[in-house]
């Protein structure tokens, strides 16, 4: 006997967004985004891969997926939200880490750059809003 498969469930708050609760695999917990981001996603990296709450061995956890053809390979799902460029990453401003709406998160460029492995510091950070250039 299979257990039921947990489906999001899309909701409108008092302030009229439209919103989305989404079960985890292995946790009985949900996270909350922003509706049309998470169906944007989800059609980009593909409607069939698990999302799964993860540990960064700092005692801090996130909510990860895997991409197909790199079934091995855990991905915040907050930067794939974002879409992050390469080179940058989501951040959270809370300690709320299943609460992936945009007012709790920011883009930020990675301490090393993917491309050089060059030092880059804490000051260069953005938030959400702002236009990001293009990952090489």
């Amino acid at each position: 006997m299979s257990t039921p498969q947990r489906q999001p469930t899309y909701f409108t708050n008092a302030e009229g967004r439209r919103l989305v609760h989404v079960p985890l695999s292995n946790h009985p917990g949900h996270f909350v985004a922003e509706a049309d981001a998470f169906d944007d996603t989800r059609r980009r990296i593909g409607t069939n891969c698990p999302l799964f709450l993860r540990g960064d061995g700092k005692g801090r956890s996130y909510v990860a997926t895997c991409l197909p053809g790199d079934r091995y390979a855990h991905h915040q799902f907050a930067r794939l939200l974002l879409n992050c460029p390469k080179g940058y990453r989501a951040r959270f401003l809370s300690d709320d880490r299943l609460n992936l709406l945009p007012e709790n998160m920011r883009v930020e460029r990675a301490r090393y750059a993917l491309k050089d492995c060059t030092w880059l510091g804490r000051d260069s950070q953005t938030t959400c809003g702002e236009d990001l250039p293009k990952g090489d």
